[in-house]
């Protein structure tokens, strides 16, 4: 048996979410963070149809944040899963971490963060 990660790490796009007026008005910055898993009980053979193509979960991703404005960040985890699930669904488990680099609290801190996870049930 094969287990397979497949990661893309700290994808950035400028856009509008969060629960302020001012955050679904003006674009900010986010990272994102995308893993998934799977297992084949055969080598890949080097075809991307026993694999997952990372160019379809960077544009999974990239549609979601930017032709949406949500008011929690969890929602665009919640919504890249789905996503990817429907896309993909021999996948086990996958996980999206969401950062907002210039939140701020009292300039204690340089970012918010958000992991999500779930398996494919």
């Amino acid at each position: 048996m094969y287990n397979y990660t497949v990661k893309l790490n700290n994808l950035k796009f400028d856009a509008t979410h969060g629960l302020y007026e001012d955050e679904k008005t003006v674009n900010q910055p986010f990272q994102i963070d995308i893993e998934v898993s799977y297992q084949r009980g055969k080598t890949c053979n080097d075809t991307i149809e026993n694999s997952v193509n990372y160019e379809n979960l960077y544009l999974i991703s990239k549609a979601i944040v930017i032709d949406n404005t949500f008011s929690l960040i969890e929602t665009i985890g919640e919504k890249i899963i789905q996503k990817v699930f429907e896309t993909y669904s021999h996948l086990q488990s996958a996980s999206v971490t969401i950062r907002k680099p210039r939140i701020q609290f009292d300039n204690n801190s340089k970012c918010v963060e958000v992991v999500i996870s779930r398996t494919n049930e």
